[in-house]
């Protein structure tokens, strides 16, 4: 009889334990922002929003605003300054991690291009909390308080 009570157990918690972790990964449908907590030195909020649709991310937006509501991606100063630098349009960026994000749903797969060191690492931080929100079902702005970059060279 204990060895029928032992196997049972061995069987029927695992499969319990996994129910609960599916269920944690359950993504609500809904709008879900995570925004930078304060404007960095360049005065640019960075923000990501995600649509979540049938339990998966259908749509996202990756940008940032500064304190006169200018996005950054219409920002034609900031757009040159980059160019002239690095050769690359900065949208490519936010718009290379939003594809890989509606394509594998997990920000900690997405790799970083080059040159796009930092904005790849305040977008997975971004996205995991907006994944967060949507698994908690919690449609209010998270803020998120980003870390000085490790890769103060790169977009």
């Amino acid at each position: 009889m204990r060895v029928l009570v032992v196997l049972m157990a061995l069987i029927v918690l695992p499969a319990m334990a996994a129910g609960c972790r599916q269920s944690q990964q359950v993504l609500h449908d809904g709008y879900y922002t995570a925004q930078s907590a304060q404007y960095c030195a360049e005065g640019w909020k960075d923000y990501l929003t995600i649509y979540v649709n049938d339990g998966v991310i259908a749509t996202a937006e990756f940008n940032a605003v500064n304190s006169s509501g200018l996005l950054r991606s219409w920002d034609q100063d900031y757009m040159s300054k980059i160019y002239d630098r690095y050769h690359v349009n900065p949208n490519l960026f936010p718009r290379l991690y939003i594809n890989y994000l509606l394509s594998v749903q997990d920000p900690d797969q997405i790799q970083p291009a080059k040159h796009g060191r930092k904005t790849h690492e305040i977008f997975v931080l971004l996205a995991r909390q907006a994944i967060e929100s949507s698994r908690l079902g919690n449609l209010s702005v998270a803020e998120v308080h980003l870390p000085q970059t490790r890769f103060p060279d790169d977009i």
